[in-house]
């Protein structure tokens, strides 16, 4: 290959101008000589190191972004587990109902014990990555999940829907970790920000397609069984096609197997081998930390149990920033606002909403800093919910609202928009910032307090509008999110463009 072919392949865009200064320090060091050729390029190119680090320009994306739906799709099973109660509640426990009839303290219980199912599920899904890997982890999970959907469907008594709310709990603790970190570890630095954000969108398409097919007319049994039959089947089928992590397969000392996965992953053009030794020296020097008990005792040193305090802290703060109360009790909330518009069709709108969210957080993700984009989210969605707050006072206090009934839509609207792009930019973070090592204890744990909350919020939203009224519950929401705002100003470190390997060594536990 001539040089005029090298500056033609930069003009058309093949080659930035980083990779025009590697093929000339290849002439100046002699790595490149003999046959000149587009094929004896390619092999140079695609197996420098500097070429590699500099963005994967010779990496394959479709197996990437196959990989990336798979884990994915769990997530959108993930959304319709948990958007279920925000569009059926209202049938349940509507007394003129020929079906089963929940009380409120039932009703109460039914939105927040699949969170304690959740609990349990995520310190499960620890042992069960450690030793099965994310990949078959799932593939365990997914039928799990679909005994809890049909038991949902089919149950004659009200204990019964608990404990089928429970188990489809469990299966959600133990789906967030393996799928994001499956994510996480098959993408290339230069794709991983916008591959990760696909989990969070389809886990909100997932809330939109809850809340259109419980809208649609169907009975809230007849909404389970569309939703088990499509979120268990789809994911299982993609996921028994693909191979294992090649970090997981690493951990277990299946090296060849790992290289046929990153080879998978990356494409037959791709320096698989140096990435690969990246790894294995990140694994040689956390080799003593694959147990649960050596874990255990890396999270007790300084450095990983400071990033991990601020982790545990932003996931359980996060679910009383508000979101989850608007998940679960959307169109309670959209019915006691008496807007103008059905409460129903309110709910469909915000799940669209979500999807624009996320899809903004994709197409940001790896142009603006993770932290920056976390922070200037939860800022706006605390000024969004402030707006919510307000509209509700006024409601108590008598002024007439007629000319502004779009308010309650339009301000959840804008703060679903922005924690739409806060959650995913908290996902990545944590998945960036754990190391590998300790990533199949750390997770569970931070899943514990995430899911923890979930409870505490979602059972003791009906109590607090009770006390403090809507706009009281609303103003601590609010508050909520402009102190996790402050807290990841002070602790969280930006992670953008820094291979998962370059973030380890940074917050590498000292000896």
């Amino acid at each position: 290959m001539q040089s005029s072919e090298a500056s033609a392949a930069y003009i058309s865009g093949d080659l930035r101008a980083s990779d025009v200064r590697v093929v000339v320090a290849a002439f100046q060091d002699h790595r490149w000589q003999g046959d000149h050729s587009a094929g004896s390029f390619t092999k140079f190119y695609c197996s420098n190191p500097t070429t590699r680090a500099s963005g994967g320009a010779c990496t394959t994306k479709s197996a990437q972004v196959a990989g990336a739906i798979a884990g994915s799709l769990i997530h959108f099973a993930l959304g319709a587990i948990v958007g279920l109660s925000g569009v059926v509640l209202p049938e349940m426990t509507n007394s003129n109902s020929s079906d089963l009839v929940l009380s409120a303290e039932q009703a109460a219980l039914f939105s927040s014990l699949m969170n304690i199912g959740a609990m349990a599920g995520s310190v499960t899904s620890g042992p069960l990555m450690i030793f099965l890997g994310q990949r078959i982890t799932l593939l365990v999970a997914l039928p799990l999940a679909a005994v809890g959907w049909f038991l949902l469907a089919f149950t004659p008594s009200v204990w019964l829907l608990q404990v089928a709310r429970i188990l489809l709990g469990f299966v959600s603790g133990i789906y967030g970790g393996p799928s994001a970190n499956y994510v996480a570890e098959i993408s290339h630095t230069s794709v991983r920000g916008r591959l990760t954000g696909l989990v969070d969108l389809l886990r909100q398409l997932g809330f939109l397609f809850v809340y259109v097919v419980g809208s649609s007319g169907l009975s809230w049994r007849q909404t389970a069984m569309v939703c088990g039959a499509t979120t268990t089947i789809i994911p299982f089928l993609f996921l028994i096609f693909l191979p294992n992590s090649p970090r997981w397969l690493a951990t277990r000392s299946r090296f060849p197997e790992a290289r046929q996965s990153l080879k998978f992953y990356r494409g037959k053009n791709y320096a698989v081998d140096v990435e690969l030794e990246d790894i294995s020296e990140q694994l040689r020097v956390t080799s003593k930390t694959t147990s649960i008990a050596e874990q255990l005792k890396v999270l007790r040193k300084r450095p990983v149990l400071k990033i991990m305090s601020v982790l545990i802290f932003m996931f359980f703060a996060y679910q009383f920033c508000g979101n989850f109360s608007m998940i679960v009790f959307s169109v309670t909330i959209f019915q006691s606002a008496q807007s103008n518009i059905d409460g129903y069709t309110s709910t469909i709108i915000v799940g669209a909403v979500r999807v624009l969210g996320v899809l903004a957080y994709i197409s940001l993700a790896d142009k603006i800093g993770r932290r920056s984009l976390l922070i200037s989210s939860l800022v706006l969605s605390s000024l969004a919910m402030s707006v919510m707050g307000l509209y509700f006072y006024l409601k108590v206090m008598n002024v007439v609202l007629t000319q502004i009934q779009w308010l309650p839509l339009a301000s959840m609207g804008v703060f679903i928009f922005f924690t739409c792009i806060a959650e995913p930019a908290l996902i990545l973070l944590r998945a960036e910032l754990l190391p590998t090592a300790i990533r199949s204890v750390g997770v569970p744990i931070i899943y514990v307090f995430f899911f923890s909350g979930a409870f505490l919020v979602s059972y003791l939203y009906p109590f607090m509008v009770d006390k403090i009224g809507s706009h009281g519950t609303f103003w601590i929401y609010a508050a909520d999110g402009i102190i996790m705002a402050v807290v990841g100003t002070i602790f969280i470190p930006e992670t953008l463009a820094k291979s998962l390997e370059d973030i380890e060594k940074t917050y590498r536990p000292s000896k």
